[in-house]
């Protein structure tokens, strides 16, 4: 399993403006999903939830990347607020994953509220909600 995911990280890093022009394009079909066909706005955000986390996983690598370039020097220089938070997750590991997880929770919430709004009963569906926001 991780020889494989090398070879992902690596055919990334290789294919870094080929990847982001094709999330970017996924990205606007799912502008042209709404209304298609049964079901097409849980498709539409179900899309849309896949690419943020791939987009967060591919973020996360390539900051490794940059981490590791000295010579790196960023076009536009980090806003105070990003300078923060870098901060904090370069000094807590247990900031940095509980940001991560937060992102995550809050890329897939509406997916999770969509698809209990269509699969269960009013009752649990709520009690899907709440634990959702007893997570957060």
């Amino acid at each position: 399993m991780s020889k494989s995911i090398a070879r992902y990280e690596a055919f990334l890093l290789e294919n870094v403006s080929t990847i982001s022009s094709l999330e970017s394009s996924l990205r606007s079909i799912t502008w042209f999903l709404p209304g298609r066909f049964k079901d097409a706005e849980l498709a539409s955000e179900a899309l849309t939830s896949l690419l943020n986390v791939m987009s967060m996983y591919h973020d996360t690598l390539l900051a490794k990347i940059v981490e590791r370039d000295r010579n790196y020097r960023p076009l536009i220089p980090p806003s105070l607020h990003t300078r923060f938070t870098r901060a904090w997750s370069d000094k807590s590991n247990r900031y940095k994953w509980a940001a991560r997880a937060l992102q995550f929770i809050r890329f897939l919430e509406l997916v999770v509220e969509m698809g209990l709004r269509r699969k269960v009963s009013s009752k649990a569906r709520w009690r899907g909600v709440l634990l959702l926001e007893i997570i957060k």
